[in-house]
């Protein structure tokens, strides 16, 4: 599959995105993202940077928009991100590792 046949398939929020910024924005992620490390997953991982720069440009729905509560909506959502994020453990270094006078 090829990644604009990926992001057709797995990116519904992308539907009414032209093809044609999709591409550009394909252009544009191409060399972040190497042939090498990804191997046969190239084209995946290539769709996925994709559709997540095209969400962070405000391009794509959210699932909130047809509701008539965006705005609540968006907000509502922005506060689990974080009470997920925050859930998350904190990033362990050994002691080995650590600088002088740090926890």
């Amino acid at each position: 599959m090829t990644a604009m046949e990926i992001i057709r398939l797995t990116g519904g929020e992308f539907k009414n995105v032209d093809d044609a910024i999709i591409e550009k924005m394909m252009e544009i992620v191409r060399p972040m993202v190497s042939r090498k490390q990804f191997g046969k997953l190239y084209e995946q991982g290539l769709a996925y940077l994709v559709c997540h720069k095209l969400k962070m440009a405000g391009f794509g729905e959210t699932r909130w928009e047809n509701s008539g509560l965006s705005a609540s909506a968006s907000l509502l959502e922005a506060c689990l991100r974080a009470a997920a994020a925050s859930a998350l453990e904190p990033i362990r270094v050994p002691t080995s590792q650590r600088m002088p006078n740090s926890a």
